[in-house]
């Protein structure tokens, strides 16, 4: 979707989870569905260009996880935090039980012609343990803290060096594993499974580094500008 001076207040609230939020944080009453976002802006006295372009941006990140729009930097806190859990988290959520039933089928398949299999599949049930209480944690801890409620620099201090712990930890492992999995396996890449495997374990790949990289680099920044 493309967000225009003429596009609805109520296609941005169909189109976008966090589309009341961005609307409210530029001073845009969201209860006014047949206002277009140049009329709403100009009766709030809201510039246009930068409510278009957060909306837009953060609809690209919601429908593309590829996709990582330069101009996406007018996103609050809990925007990031949103995309993070409702795009990445979530899809780590689906792939990572078909990627465990995969790689047992291909170890018990393949296991004799790539030993390193086994090796794979012990880090990736690591790499799993270490994602779900990742997950736990910014969720019950930092996110609910970014959503309005009180906390201190040294509080969230605390919670930024649980979370870069718990980031060095997965970021090994997604090393280990791409050592095994990009360096010598590609040799056998004329068998379709072991093709299948390493294509899905790359999107997981994809997916953990690139939410790491936006609680990093975006999401603590934010939260620590907001204090």
């Amino acid at each position: 979707m493309q967000f225009t001076p003429q596009t609805r207040i109520a296609d941005v609230l169909w189109a976008l989870v966090s589309g009341r939020e961005i609307l409210e944080r530029h001073g845009i009453d969201a209860d006014q569905p047949e206002v277009t976002l140049e009329a709403a802006a100009a009766a709030a006295g809201a510039e246009l260009e930068p409510l278009l372009t957060s909306l837009q941006g953060t609809y690209s990140l919601f429908h593309d996880h590829r996709s990582f729009p330069e101009e996406w930097v007018a996103a609050t806190p809990v925007e990031i935090a949103t995309v993070i859990r409702d795009v990445y988290h979530a899809q780590l959520r689906r792939l990572l039980p078909s990627m465990a039933k995969r790689l047992s089928f291909v170890m018990l398949e393949c296991g004799s012609e790539s030993p390193e299999l086994y090796d794979i599949g012990r880090l990736f049930e690591q790499l799993d343990r270490e994602l779900q209480q990742h997950w736990t944690g910014g969720e019950n801890d930092l996110t609910p803290l970014l959503r309005g409620q009180r906390v201190d620099s040294r509080q969230l201090e605390r919670m930024v060096e649980r979370m870069e712990a718990d980031h060095f930890k997965i970021a090994r492992l997604v090393a280990e594993i791409r050592a095994l999995t990009l360096d010598y396996p590609l040799r056998r890449y004329d068998c379709p499974t072991m093709t299948a495997l390493y294509d899905e374990w790359r999107e997981i790949e994809h997916l953990t580094m690139r939410s790491v990289f936006l609680e990093e680099n975006k999401l603590v920044p934010l939260a620590r500008d907001s204090l």
